[in-house]
């Protein structure tokens, strides 16, 4: 996915000078968001979606097909996620919902 843009160019010709407005695409920014199977994640990664941005979502024991599977309590994985996918923003919108105190 990609911005569309304008941009002015002068246009010369023998005799002739034109100002033309081309549409151009613009690469989109790219983000990674965690938790992206949930309610709050899932919500977040179609904000971002129709606003023009590249969206990494991850998610665990409920990652689908389009979504990355990441443990992130893993550190190696963690880590391999970030180098791989070098995205411009990284959202942590993960929560834990079982927590045994």
């Amino acid at each position: 996915m990609s911005r569309a843009g304008a941009e002015l160019r002068i246009m010369f010709s023998p005799g002739r000078v034109q100002l033309v407005q081309e549409e151009v695409v613009v690469p989109g920014l790219k983000v990674l968001v965690t938790g992206a199977t949930g309610l709050l994640g899932r919500a977040v990664c179609r904000e971002f979606q129709n606003n023009g941005w590249l969206v990494t979502g991850t998610g665990y024991r409920r990652a689908r097909p389009r979504l990355l599977r990441c443990d992130l309590t893993d550190e190696d994985a963690v880590r391999g996620l970030l180098q791989e996918y070098k995205e411009d923003l990284l959202l942590l919108v993960q929560s834990v919902t079982s927590v045994c105190v």
